[in-house]
């Protein structure tokens, strides 16, 4: 949890010469004058703010006083000494107008940094300005917003204020007795009410610092080792001699007792912090009494009220209700009145301290009697309310859970039709996807026979024909290693023709563009019975050696296309048919070999073949 400001962390002794005045607070002191927690701290936005600078924090803080609140809700008012940029000052903050803290602070780096009494290291923070409400501040630490500053007061003023503020108090004070002394001698009540009892707040000084280094030093030194009260011994001198005569002024002032001994004294510790606990257990038990019992005062009369709704009558309980609630403030009030009393002339000394807890008991137990008394009429009262409410409750749980069944098997019965529904719907589409696949299918396999019957018009070997795809040529099944169709350079075996090796060449829509059909060894009988087969069946375009008798056409051929193959100026020359679809070569392999190959063209390839493969060998006078 972030500090207090940064200055509730460390407990502090302080040698106070003179006892301060024990007062008792209320909404009149300053800072409940000055100060309303109207925010949530924890519910700033950080975005509505604006880090103030060094200069800026100079500038607000040097020589003033704040006032404001933390996130708990307790109240603070801080004095900055008057300072200099980048020195150390006084300060001096007061908590719940009950606790004091100094120190000395310093503003560098835009943070304002503090370092309290008895304290070893530096605290710092931060200081944000509200961008659209004037005069509104926030502290943080670590990026949490804790604190927030309402007020910032010059020095003199602030002083004026609170000097105006004590005698406020005690006027206030006196007239509170006055008008309690009335009441009392009167007994008017005809016009009192609960709400005329109020939540208290008694606070009283924490006076541990009396026994504590240095006091306890002054006193052992100068009082219990030395039986003169004023001291004299040869460690009790100077300063230490003035300082345990204030000290046991202080002492008379506040235990009452003019012979302070050491039983006397040993016993403040013990005696302090007895009437502190007294006093916040008082504050504590009674203000959540008081609450209860107000909220118990409400619901007894609308239970009243409630009573009469069912059962048509009111309890007698009921009547003289108004009545009851003056006398049960009046004796609170009394009682309070004389708790205050002994409050205002508490002494630290068993006889007072003792007083002090009997009326804090006569107090608080006179609280407890009224709420259990009324706690036991509310519950004969309402008792009643409860058992017609509680049958309600049960019956419309019953009548709840009825229908709750009747629903739940309604929404069972619908979510079987439902899923009943589903299934069925599931399966007809099932079955009309079924249909539709199989219908799809039928289509397919009917445009694809037309589709294949198509290509049948298509120019190739036997059933292959240009246009076809790789499935189309494995499907025939005229071929061996069908996965490999349509690669290049890979060799096939097909239509049984065992000595020849096929090889098929798409285009770029990866459809049959080129056969080419590896017919063995060159002979000339071979060669000659190949022609001879394909003059028959298709018109000739080119042939290089037309003589129809030439058996050797490796040597037997004239002409320049065979004079250029037998120089090695080509490695091929042709036999063209059916406008260039059709061309026999024999071809030199790199290795010197003559093989005769047979190629099939499709329409685009055969007119480039019929223009690069005609003769270049007839040369007339023309040409020169």
């Amino acid at each position: 949890m972030i500090n207090k400001f940064l200055i509730t962390i460390f407990a502090l002794t302080i040698f106070i010469p003179t006892f301060p005045n024990i007062s008792y607070a209320n909404k009149n002191n300053l800072s409940n004058q000055l100060v309303e927690i109207d925010e949530n701290i924890n519910e700033v936005n950080k975005k509505d703010l604006k880090k103030l600078k060094t200069i800026n924090m100079e500038r607000l803080l040097f020589g003033k006083a704040t006032i404001g609140f933390y996130e708990d809700g307790s109240i603070f008012e801080a004095i900055y000494s008057s300072n200099t940029s980048g020195k150390k000052a006084e300060y001096t903050a007061l908590l719940n107008q009950n606790e004091i803290f100094k120190g000395v602070y310093k503003i560098a780096q835009s943070k304002i940094c503090y370092l309290l009494d008895g304290a070893e290291d530096w605290q710092c923070a931060i200081l944000y300005k509200h961008k659209k409400i004037d005069g509104i501040y926030y502290w943080a630490q670590k990026n949490k917003i804790f604190a927030k500053i309402v007020k910032v007061i010059e020095i003199p003023t602030y002083e004026k204020m609170k000097f105006d503020q004590v005698a406020a108090e005690k006027s206030i004070l006196e007239k509170n007795k006055e008008q309690t002394s009335n009441i009392n001698e009167k007994k008017e009540l005809s016009d009192f009410n609960i709400d005329a009892l109020k939540r208290i707040n008694f606070t009283t000084q924490d006076l541990s610092f009396l026994t504590e280094h240095p006091n306890s030093h002054y006193f052992y030194i100068c009082g219990a080792g030395n039986l003169n009260i004023f001291g004299g011994s040869s460690s009790c001198g100077g300063s230490y001699a003035q300082e345990y005569k204030n000290l046991i002024l202080t002492l008379r002032k506040v235990t009452g007792i003019k012979n302070i001994n050491e039983e006397i004294y040993e016993n403040l510790n013990y005696l302090n912090s007895k009437q502190l606990q007294i006093t916040k257990h008082t504050n504590d038990e009674y203000n959540v009494g008081l609450s209860n019992l107000k909220s118990m005062l409400i619901a007894l009369k609308r239970a009243c009220i409630e009573y009469e709704e069912y059962f048509d009558q009111i309890p007698k309980k009921c009547f003289g209700f108004d009545d009851t609630i003056p006398k049960i403030a009046l004796e609170i009030q009394n009682t309070l009145e004389d708790y205050k009393n002994i409050f205002e002339q508490l002494n630290l000394n068993i006889s007072s301290v003792n007083n002090f807890d009997k009326s804090s008991q006569n107090l608080l137990s006179t609280i407890y009697k009224y709420k259990a008394q009324i706690d036991s009429i509310y519950k004969e009262i309402n008792n009643p309310i409860k058992e017609i409410l509680d049958k309600k409750r049960l019956f419309e749980e019953k009548k709840l859970a009825e229908e709750k069944r009747i629903a739940d098997a309604k929404a069972a019965e619908e979510k079987r039709i439902a899923e009943e529904k589903e299934k069925e719907e599931k399966k007809r589409i099932a079955k009309e996807k079924k249909i539709a696949e199989a219908k799809r299918k039928e289509e397919q396999r009917i445009k694809e026979e037309e589709r294949i019957a198509s290509l049948q018009t298509n120019f190739g070997y036997q059933d292959i024909k240009f246009g076809m795809s790789k499935r189309d040529i494995i499907n025939l099944k005229v071929c061996d290693d069908e996965d490999y169709i349509l690669d290049d350079w890979w060799w096939h075996t097909c239509y049984d023709k065992k000595n020849w090796q096929f090889t098929f060449f798409s285009n770029k829509n990866k459809k049959l563009s080129k056969i080419l059909i590896d017919l063995g060894p060159y002979t000339g009988e071979h060669l000659s019975r190949i022609r001879s087969a394909l003059s028959k069946k298709y018109a000739l375009d080119y042939d290089p050696c037309p003589e129809e008798e030439l058996i050797d056409w490796i040597y037997g051929c004239g002409g320049r296309e065979m004079e250029l193959f037998n120089e090695g100026e080509k490695n091929s020359f042709s036999i063209v048919y059916r406008k260039g679809s059709i061309v026999l070569s024999i071809y030199r392999t790199y290795d010197n070999d003559l093989r005769i190959r047979l190629y099939y063209f499709d329409k685009v390839n055969a007119k480039k073949m019929l223009k690069e493969l005609k003769p270049q060998d007839t040369i007339s006078s023309d040409d020169f």
